[in-house]
């Protein structure tokens, strides 16, 4: 276990605190009277997790982990919080009660369990028309018949193996686009 001492010198916590704090300076004018939620989605083994949700409960506010797992959610009022954090093929946690004072930073760490019941279950309601009108680039779709004979165990590995998609570094990137690139 790491001492306060190089807790403080992590490059990840010292890259998380500068995050934070941006946010505090670039906060709209009513940061004096609103609180931030924050904090970091890992796994069982303490990997990170990337794209997992964390939504505060009976608000509309959220959001979802970056490539380090951190998560930051600006303009909670002062108050108590249910805070939930899910992705897919893990378990979702919960936390209640969670304070969230004015002007403070809650920090607030999550630690998602694979799911081993499958419970996860995606549904198609609708299918596309044979011809696609009003698609202003590059399409490419998989249908179920695809899907089944593509050997990847995930869907961010089936997403991967997609023309125009690369993953340099554990980072996937689309046609070009790098991370941050999009809102």
């Amino acid at each position: 276990m790491k001492g306060f001492y190089s807790q403080h010198r992590d490059p990840k916590a010292v890259r998380f605190r500068f995050a934070v704090l941006l946010l505090l300076l670039t906060a709209p004018l009513a940061a004096d009277t609103t609180g931030i939620l924050a904090g970091v989605v890992s796994g069982s083994d303490g990997e990170p997790l990337v794209g997992a949700s964390v939504l505060v409960e009976g608000t509309s506010l959220g959001a979802m982990t970056d490539n380090r797992g951190e998560y930051a959610i600006a303009g909670l009022p002062p108050g108590f919080y249910d805070v939930t954090a899910r992705m897919v093929g893990r378990t979702a946690s919960r936390a209640e009660e969670v304070q969230v004072a004015v002007g403070q930073m809650t920090r607030l760490d999550f630690e998602l369990q694979v799911d081993v019941t499958g419970h996860t279950e995606i549904t198609v309601t609708e299918s596309r028309s044979s011809i696609l009108q009003d698609v202003p680039t590059t399409l490419h779709l998989l249908d179920l018949e695809n899907i089944r004979t593509i050997s990847s165990g995930s869907l961010l590995e089936m997403i991967a193996s997609q023309p125009g998609v690369v993953t340099p570094d554990g980072e996937m990137y689309v046609r070009g686009g790098r991370a941050g690139e999009v809102d």
